[in-house]
């Protein structure tokens, strides 16, 4: 156990490091760069996004949940790798004036080509990564995303300040590849093989292709949205939603990520050991409601002194957009490590179903509500997601045999916490009026408060996350009595 603590404290450590990082080079972007500026760049990055899911071809995730990991697996992985990310490349050549095309905007074409180069080298990282994550050694990790977060920052804001405009966000995730390739190759394992191999390629491939199945349904229904907006609405609109996705995906890149990077390993761990994965699985949704109900509910009350502060009045027409969204990163928080359990009790094909399902439902639900407006498109958002909740939970049901009683007895201990953590923002938006000199305080206050109330709340409930926090309340304690 002390091991997975270790390496969640690792893995953490690179998810708020790179937070920090980008969340202050978000908000000197927010004021160099035009909403029309960061859509482009998004929808851009969208039709990239799916072609990374055959870049990768599940040749990560292979080697993570691998029951016997040989020399020869490694270097077919490498291979296909290669193979598929350079295959990428070429098709996302030619298909970059046909994108450009569509969405009669010819300076997409440009922004595809800077991240088409992006694949030609991501592979000779990809699965150096890999191992050290099935391995659990996370440090590495850490030093070298930290270092990529730090120069892509960096890249796009001096761009931004020269005048590259969209162009300048391209560069700057280039330019991240390339720290993460060259760092991560410092690293590489001493057995680990230079070259590339293809003897055991086809476990890779019949592998891969029920993950990248899986995987490309969940990217083009996160990239609905904004393909969607960009054609039916503007280009101007798909910066807004952006800007309230990028808010709800903080939890997302602040919990969730980082903790995915050891659920995966672990439950194939437990999976090799004959554990009980239903038990971990109900141990992490727990964990995960406790943290992603407090705050969705305190973003959806300062939302707007959030979006003032962070970014500037030319954002505030994203705030009921963000607002809406806080039940959509609910939802989707509750089910969001379902392909790591599918994946490690050897179901993928359950997974890719449960995707194409949901991608069937969200295309025909976003396309219908396009024309009446941004705030629409959100609310099918929240809609799907409910829908995929109720989808996976039942479906975890049957293949891990869960007893969700179990699950509903924890959320009463939620719901209060929950309550607690909301009361001071709502009070303090209720009497305190928001003016333009007083939205830093606002927000200050109502963050300190809701942490007060979290805090107190996980302890009067007697929520097990507590027990996370002892040695924290225990250093806190030493500082406090040294300092009498």
């Amino acid at each position: 156990m002390s091991s997975i603590r270790k390496s969640l404290l690792i893995s953490f450590a690179e998810k708020y490091a790179a937070i920090f990082i980008q969340f202050f080079s978000t908000i000197i972007l927010a004021r160099l760069l035009t909403p029309e500026d960061i859509g482009i760049y998004s929808v851009a990055s969208v039709i990239v996004g799916l072609a990374h899911m055959f870049r990768d071809f599940g040749v990560s995730q292979y080697i993570v949940q691998e029951k016997e990991l040989t020399i020869d697996k490694i270097r077919s992985a490498f291979g296909a790798a290669i193979l598929f990310a350079w295959t990428m490349a070429v098709v996302l050549f030619f298909l970059k004036s046909l994108v450009a095309n569509f969405y009669s905007d010819e300076r997409l074409e440009d922004v595809i080509f800077v991240l088409t180069l992006c694949f030609i080298l991501l592979p000779f990282g990809s699965v150096t990564l890999a191992v050290l994550r099935r391995n659990l050694n996370f440090a590495p990790i850490f030093r070298v995303q930290t270092a990529s977060a730090f120069v892509l920052a960096f890249t796009s804001i001096v761009l931004a300040i020269e005048g590259y405009g969209f162009m300048s966000l391209a560069w700057a995730s280039l330019a991240g590849v390339i720290t993460t390739v060259v760092g991560i190759t410092y690293y590489r394992p001493k057995n680990f093989p230079f070259f590339p191999g293809f003897r055991e390629i086809k476990s890779v491939i019949n592998f891969g292709g029920l993950t990248s199945i899986a995987r490309l349904c969940k990217e083009v229904r996160v990239a609905t949205p904004d393909m969607v907006t960009g054609k039916m609405i503007s280009m101007d609109a798909v910066g807004l939603l952006g800007r309230a996705m990028g808010l709800i995906k903080l939890f997302e890149m602040a919990v969730l990520t980082a903790v995915r990077q050891v659920v995966l390993p672990h439950l194939s761990a437990e999976q090799r050991a004959k554990g009980d994965i239903g038990a971990a699985y109900l141990r992490i949704i727990d964990y995960v409601n406790v943290l992603a109900w407090p705050f969705y509910g305190v973003l959806f009350i300062l939302a707007f002194p959030i979006m003032r502060v962070l970014y500037g009045s030319q954002w505030d027409a994203a705030v009921p957009i963000t607002q809406i969204l806080c039940i959509y990163g609910i939802s989707s928080a509750m089910f969001y490590f379902l392909d790591e359990v599918l994946i490690s009790v050897g179901m993928v094909k359950k997974s890719a179903i449960f995707h194409f399902q949901l991608l069937i439902i969200i295309i025909p639900s976003v396309v219908a509500v396009g024309g009446y407006g941004l705030q629409a498109v959100a609310f099918s958002l929240v809609v799907v997601s409910i829908v995929g909740l109720i989808m996976a939970h039942r479906l975890l049901a049957r293949v891990l045999k869960l007893d969700y009683s179990s699950i509903l007895k924890s959320m009463s201990k939620v719901f209060g916490i929950f309550s607690f953590s909301i009361t001071g923002p709502i009070l303090i938006t209720l009497f305190i009026a928001m003016e333009s000199n007083n939205y830093v305080w606002i927000l200050g206050a109502g963050i300190i408060s809701a942490a007060i109330g979290w805090i107190s709340g996980v302890v009067i409930f007697r929520h097990p996350i507590k027990n996370e926090l002892d040695p924290a309340f225990t250093m806190i304690r030493k500082l406090l009595q040294i300092r009498r």
